[in-house]
């Protein structure tokens, strides 16, 4: 995985090179998991990376997807503000499309497990 020739990214513009480099990393990261206690990624173009994996849509369903988890949710986390999204990396022109009841309560419920067991936030009132 990975190369160790050296690719040359041109900024701002959308490289298959970079978006196979991009997979490739995330890939090697997720073989190592078992290692680690946290992944940090980084953004990338979306578009370069499915040119080289088949409906891939981003980080968090590509990781999800690795470890067999159905019901996840993508968390934006700070101090002072935990958030978690219900839909994730859809044009806002799609989200009455997208989004439903059913949805907002998985995501909550996911939300609020998470919250609980992997912050250790306990009371949530």
């Amino acid at each position: 995985m990975g190369s160790e020739e050296t690719i040359e990214i041109k900024p701002g513009s959308a490289e298959p090179e970079a978006g196979l480099e991009a997979l490739n990393c995330l890939k090697k990261a997720l073989a190592d998991a078992d290692h680690l206690d946290a992944i940090i990624t980084a953004p990338l173009d979306k578009s370069t990376v499915a040119a080289h994996e088949k409906d891939f849509t981003g980080h968090t369903g590509f990781i999800a997807e690795h470890f067999g988890v159905k019901n996840f949710a993508m968390f934006l986390v700070s101090d002072e503000l935990k958030m978690g999204l219900a839909t994730e990396h859809v044009p806002v022109s799609q989200i009455s499309q997208k989004i439903s009841t059913d949805l907002i309560l998985n995501k909550l419920e996911v939300m609020y497990n998470s919250l609980r067991e992997d912050l250790n936030i306990i009371n949530l009132e």
